[in-house]
């Protein structure tokens, strides 16, 4: 299930009474972090069936990746606003 459609306008409308900044937060963290946590686990995982399992490697690369997820989720937050917002206003007819 999605946070929005970013192709209905009358649910965009809802949407983006959040405001920009804190639309591209909350899905910048939302997204970053749980991908961050999933990532991190089955890597480390997948390690511990090869080589054992590791701390020091849990510890670095959650805290890589729950750095460069919400990063990433920024520009892909950023990228969504854009989208949906040009949609939105290409279906609204001017006042």
């Amino acid at each position: 299930m999605a946070l929005f459609d970013p192709d209905d306008p009358i649910d965009w409308q809802k949407t983006r009474q959040l405001g920009k900044v804190r639309f591209m937060i909350l899905l910048a963290l939302a997204w970053g972090w749980v991908t961050a946590i999933i990532t991190t686990v089955l890597l480390c995982a997948w390690q511990a069936m090869s080589e054992g399992f590791s701390f020091p490697d849990l510890f670095f690369r959650l805290a890589v990746t729950m750095l460069v997820f919400p990063l990433v989720g920024l520009w892909f937050s950023h990228s969504i606003w854009r989208r949906a917002e040009r949609n939105f206003l290409s279906s609204t007819p001017e006042n």
